[in-house]
């Protein structure tokens, strides 16, 4: 490896070091979590706002569609957004108010 190319590498485990050193732990999530109880007790506590959370449902009928309408609720009563990325564009619009969609990103997928 030329001397140049060492240097660099050299460089780089030197701040990878320092990043950890510096941030030993992730940060504390500040947005607080959303309430359900039943994904409470699956989840220690429920989920985080701002995070990312996949939901799997093998079956178009396994209940996937009662939880979306449960947290779209909440982010209306809470006033947050929820943003849903349909991936077998099953998503029933039709099923939910208007004021409750304001808090709706739907992303379909086709």
């Amino acid at each position: 490896m030329p001397l140049l190319g060492m240097a660099a590498s050299r460089q780089i485990i030197d701040l990878r070091n320092l990043l950890a050193e510096r941030f030993q732990h992730p940060p504390a999530h500040a947005g607080g979590q959303i309430s359900i109880p039943l994904l409470g007790r699956a989840s220690d506590g429920g989920l985080g706002k701002g995070a990312i959370t996949e939901i799997i449902s093998p079956n178009t009928s396994a209940g996937s569609a009662l939880l979306i309408h449960n947290l779209l609720q909440i982010a209306q009563r809470d006033r947050f957004f929820l943003a849903l990325i349909d991936g077998r564009d099953s998503f029933d619009v039709q099923s939910v108010d208007a004021t409750t969609l304001q808090h709706l990103l739907w992303v379909r997928c086709e």
